[in-house]
């Protein structure tokens, strides 16, 4: 939204700011977020964070999806990677879950 705002605001520099968008990123995060809503759609990252939930402590999780990225960004995209991780993280660590009866 902001960047549309500064886009009409600044009409002379706008062709300018879209050359310098790298397309290969964006077609690496378009296409990391239509992987994600399919698998979300199918249910898979529900039941895989169910399943790390149950394992152990949020915070235990936190850090083995954080040591994850961090050995998988030595050998792949960064933005792709944290593209597919959050979806993961966010009902993992959530108080909600942590907090769930057993």
């Amino acid at each position: 939204m902001a960047g549309a705002l500064l886009a009409l605001v600044d009409m002379k520099r706008q062709e300018k700011a879209v050359d310098g968008i790298s397309r290969s990123t964006l077609l690496l995060v378009a296409g990391m977020m239509t992987y994600i809503a399919m698998l979300e759609k199918a249910g898979i990252i529900e039941k895989l964070s169910e399943h790390a939930a149950d394992l152990c402590a949020p915070l235990v999780v936190a850090l083995v999806l954080c040591f994850t990225v961090a050995i998988t960004s030595a050998f792949a995209s960064s933005t792709a990677i944290l593209t597919a991780i959050i979806p993961l993280a966010v009902p993992c660590c959530s108080p909600a879950t942590s907090a769930r009866p057993d």
